[in-house]
């Protein structure tokens, strides 16, 4: 009785990896579309907010000029 359960648990176990193995090329057809979904919008990020979040404020609040920063 033990030795059919283990059997009858074997083939459900190669029944899931088998489903998985033919999973992988959509998965990675899926991981691929969001790889280039995720480059595009990174690269429109950098182009749009490029330098517009660099500014120096001391502790008061008032913005300080570049040039008085030692490490820009």
């Amino acid at each position: 009785m033990i030795m059919d359960q283990g059997a009858g648990l074997l083939f459900r176990l190669q029944i899931v990896v088998n489903a998985l193995m033919y999973a992988i090329p959509s998965i990675f057809n899926v991981l691929l579309v969001c790889l280039v979904f995720w480059l595009i919008f990174s690269i429109a990020g950098v182009q749009l907010f490029g330098g517009k979040f660099r500014k120096c404020v001391d502790a008061s609040g008032e913005r300080m000029d570049y040039s008085i920063v030692p490490n820009r």
